[in-house]
């Protein structure tokens, strides 16, 4: 379908750029932790993000987003956010001047070749652990089930599974359609509230940030390279320091100042010195630097 970007690329000034939706559906891109993007080879250059992606009768279909480029510019790879996402939020900021995710307690993973044998379906997000206190606890969710569909609606991979709880409200009950020992069962769960649960487990606090170590738990969940050291950011207070200085949920503290993070004894170490600091993350596939 012929789309047409909206924005002001590189401050020249408002623009109308012409495209095709060239997917829909697109995650784990690695931008931000809820990845559901229609991808549009629409020219979209920085200074685009936040403009509207319209079709041709002038419909809403998305939010520009992001790009993938390596010399900044762009190269035919645009990201927006699908326009049913935008109404879940945007209702949600306007009622209550915030937007909470639900949050089922679980760490996943896509089905590979390997457990394909013990499934016999590709569709579908294997539990790899269940987080204590969690609603997946608490209805009865156990490691090794693979969940197929939320309230009827089919879970493709674990990245499908993340959007879908995502977009439902903290507090709504939910049916949880698992395969477990061969056999499909439907489990009653209560989704909790993300913010509250994203801060639990050995972890720190520090400025709005809330951080915990980089285990196969955390790096599951924020689908993060085992190669990779550092610190994740696991929650971000609305309006704190953090907040302001522009740290996100997902992101990876690798390196502050000139010392390297390996873990939270680092962090620690260096934050008892005052005054202004580098902070390194790691965000998605790119490397930023943030003043805190």
């Amino acid at each position: 379908d012929v789309v047409f970007a909206i924005g002001n690329p590189f401050g020249v000034g408002e623009t109308v750029t012409q495209g095709i939706i060239s997917a829909t559906n697109r995650s784990s891109v690695g931008i931000v932790e809820y990845e559901d993007f229609i991808q549009t080879d629409a020219p979209i250059n920085p200074g685009n993000s936040g403009g509207a992606l319209i079709n041709s009768q002038g419909h809403l279909v998305g939010i520009n987003s992001a790009i993938i480029s390596r010399g900044g510019g762009n190269v035919g790879i645009g990201f927006a956010i699908p326009v049913n996402m935008v109404k879940k939020i945007t209702a949600s900021l306007i009622d209550k001047g915030t937007f909470e995710r639900a949050y089922l307690g679980v760490s996943i993973g896509d089905v590979n070749e390997d457990l394909y044998d013990f499934y016999k379906t590709r569709s579908g997000a294997v539990v790899m652990s269940v987080q204590e206190g969690s609603a997946a606890e608490k209805a009865g969710i156990k490691r090794g089930d693979l969940i197929v569909a939320v309230n009827g609606k089919d879970v493709k991979d674990a990245a499908s599974l993340k959007n879908l709880v995502g977009g439902i409200a903290p507090g709504e009950k939910v049916s949880v359609t698992v395969i477990r020992d061969g056999k499909r069962q439907e489990i009653k769960a209560t989704l909790q509230n993300g913010g509250d649960m994203a801060g639990d487990g050995e972890g720190m606090e520090y400025r709005g940030l809330y951080l915990e170590p980089l285990t196969p738990e955390t790096r599951q969940k924020f689908r993060l390279s085992d190669r990779l050291n550092g610190v994740v950011v696991t929650k971000v207070t609305d309006n704190s320091d953090a907040d302001k200085a522009g740290f996100s949920v997902g992101d990876v503290i690798v390196q502050v100042e000139n010392m390297e993070i390996s873990g939270l004894e680092d962090l620690q170490k260096i934050q008892k010195h005052k005054g202004k600091k580098r902070y390194f993350i790691q965000r998605g596939r790119g490397i930023f630097v943030l003043v805190l």
